[in-house]
This record gives structure tokens, sequence and C-alpha cells, in this order.
């Protein structure tokens, strides 16, 4: 990319690789394009069109971390600059956790003559590096693993499994960039603490392609995600599948009416009677219920109350084991969780708890339904096994 004065291009190496960067940057200069002022942000680089140079280019390692939030905007100190500048040298920009200087005169001497001092300022180089490495596999994978409390394919179903592993794919990838990065500091310390001076005219060329083929992928992909998850976030907050619910809904589990014979009335309040039904390659069939109403009994009494259902149908009954464990652990995290005595409701799996109210996980095959059901009638109360077994025989 180009205007009539600034050219923008994608580095052809990593930020931490010092000598591809250094040579990649010499080249540049020799064909008339001079790196700008501050010229790297988000993953480009700007030069400015000028006559060729012969101008040098090196990386210093920066002694503290190097960010745009920093006090000092990410630049070296005004000491450091201003000896480097006596010597001939020109602070430029950062790159990662490098400050770049550049000097055209030829007698100007090197800003590291001893290959082992260099060696000793690249150690708190890799040290950060080091440590950005473990924080991303914490935060983005641990962390978020151990808020998840073991409910891996719970999070996966309900996020949607596939953007739960491009997710997964995508950390990993800024993972092993990170790995890749450490690996090279380490293998040029080695080089500087035996003696041996960087190639500042290593050739760059050979890896270029595969390398702003990389970085355009996972700025693509990175946007990519980021619009998928704003939408995703979207329909969640707006209640995209959220709908009424209507007596013509066909549901593959039994629902209050079918507690008891009786006259059923649903209650006339919309925001208690509504359905969400979603599908997943893990799960094709899931459904969130949620329903209030009252059976006149004819005798005077009236069951009347709630129902809260959440519906999975997996893929594998294996798969279905799995997500009833971890719907176990999602209830164990609330306050006032507390073990009920077990029904015997005749499914491959059963738990009853209390939160709030009587909840009964069940079960059969490769369904797994958990219902919350809250009782509010003044003269009539139904047993958990009564209506637990009516839910478990509906799901056979």
């Amino acid at each position: 990319m180009s205007s009539s004065r600034h050219v923008y291009q994608l580095p052809p190496c990593p930020a931490w690789d010092v000598e591809g960067t250094e040579s990649w940057l010499t080249d540049q200069a020799a064909a008339g394009l001079m790196l700008a002022k501050d010229g790297f942000f988000a993953g480009f680089a700007t030069f400015e069109r000028t006559e060729p140079q012969a101008v040098r280019y090196r990386l210093e390692a920066a002694p503290k971390p190097v960010s745009f939030w920093a006090d000092d905007g990410g630049k070296p100190d005004p000491e450091a600059e201003n000896l480097n500048a006596a010597y001939g040298w020109e602070y430029v920009a950062s790159r990662g956790q490098f400050y770049i200087y550049r000097t055209n005169s030829p007698e100007a001497r090197e800003l590291n003559t001893d290959p082992k001092v260099q060696a000793i300022a690249l150690d708190l180089v890799r040290k950060r590096e080091r440590g950005n490495c473990l924080n991303l596999l914490f935060w983005t994978l641990f962390y978020p693993v151990l808020g998840m409390r073991g409910g891996i394919l719970l999070v996966a179903v309900e996020v949607g499994s596939w953007f739960f592993l491009w997710t997964f794919l995508l950390v990993l990838w800024f993972f092993l960039r990170s790995l890749a990065g450490l690996l090279y500091l380490r293998k040029l310390r080695k080089k500087l603490a035996s003696g041996e001076a960087p190639d500042h005219r290593r050739d760059w060329r050979k890896p270029i392609a595969r390398h702003r083929l990389a970085t355009l992928a996972l700025i693509l992909v990175c946007g990519a995600w980021a619009a998928v998850a704003l939408h995703l976030w979207s329909n969640e907050v707006m209640d995209v599948y959220k709908q009424t619910l209507t007596d013509q809904a066909q549901l593959p589990f039994a629902t209050m009416a079918d507690f008891l014979p009786g006259d059923w009335k649903r209650a006339d309040m919309n925001w208690t009677n509504t359905i969400e039904r979603r599908t997943d390659w893990l799960a094709p069939d899931m459904i969130h219920f949620n329903e209030s109403g009252s059976i006149s009994l004819g005798d005077g009494r009236t069951l009347q109350g709630g129902l809260i259902i959440d519906y999975y149908e997996a893929r594998t009954d294996w798969l279905a084991h799995w997500l009833f464990l971890d719907l176990q652990r999602a209830a164990k995290r609330a306050r006032d969780y507390e073990v009920l005595p077990a029904v015997e409701v005749g499914a491959d799996e059963t738990a009853a708890y209390q939160e709030y109210f009587p909840t009964l996980l069940i079960r059969q095959g490769n369904k797994v339904l958990q219902a919350v059901f809250y009782q509010t009638s003044p003269n009539y109360t139904m047993p958990r096994e009564q209506w637990g077994r009516v839910l478990a025989d509906s799901i056979q």
C-alpha cells in the first residue's frame, strides 16, 4: 500500500527477529524508503519516500517494558536517547520490546560493541517475553477453564462449539507465536554470549511470503472473530432466539399441563412463558423453556407455579453424560446449593438439589433435562418423585 509520500508494508519478520528487522530496514533505505518516526502501528510499518541512502539500523533491547500506555509512551529514556545521538544514532521507533535507532554516518561506531553486554541486555527482554507468554497461557486458557470449573462442554454448546474451537485455536496460535519468539531470543542470546556479533545483513527475503501471509491471515481471523463475538453477544442481549411460548410448540419433554389431569391455564405473563431453541454440532437440539400457570384439579385444589427446563439432546450418550456432570458442577457453584434426597424416576442418571427451588437433573440415553419446579399453590404440593417421573418418562 502507498500514498504519494508514504508507503505502508507488512514487516517480513516478527518483532523479535532482531537480525531480520535490521537487515530489512537497511535494504528499504537503500531502495529509497525511510522508516517514518514512530512508524510501527497495528502490525504495519510506515515509510517515507526519499532518495536511496546508505543507512544502518540497529535494534536495542529495551531495559523496561515498551508500551504505548507507559508514562514515556514506549520511548527510551531521554538520557539514553541523547547519548546515542551524540554517537550519531537517531531514535526512530519501537517495535515489540526493542528500540530502533539509525545512522547514515559511516564513521558512527556501533551502539553496542560487546556482544556479551548485548546478551545481558537481551536477558531482560527474554524475561518479559517469557512472562508475557505465561500470562497469555494463563489468562486466555487456564483461567477461563478454571472459571468454568470443569464445565467446558456446557460452555461450548451454549456459545457454539464451532466458536469455542475457533477461540481455542486462536489462543493456541498466539501462544505458539510467542513461544517461537522465546526460542529465537534464546538462540540469539547464546550467540551473543559466545562473543559472536549479530548478523546485521542477514537475508530476510526467504521467509517473507510465509510470514506476511501468516500475519495477514492472523489480522483477518482476529477481525472476523471480533465481529462474530460481537454478533453473538448482541443476539444474547437482544434475546434474538427467545420467543413467546404458545400451545402449538412441539416439545420433546413434558410440561406442567402433563403433570396432572385438570384444567390447565397458562399465566398471562409473556415474560415468564418463553422458549429458546437452538442447535449445535455437539447438541443438535437445545431448549431453554420457561412457563408458569395453574391446573385446577376439580376438587377445589390447584397446582400452581412455574417450570424452568434446560434440555439438551446430545450427539452421543457419553456427551450427554458429560453435560450431566457439567450441569451438576454449575449448580454446585450457587451459594445456596443443597443436596436433596435422591429420587427414583427410572432414568440412567439422576440428581436432586436445592438451588432456590427444588431441581431435578435427569439423563436418559443422549438426552439431558434439568428441571426447576417452583410451586405456589396454597392448598396442594406435588411431590418431587411424581413430577420427576412424568419428566423422565417423557424423554424415554
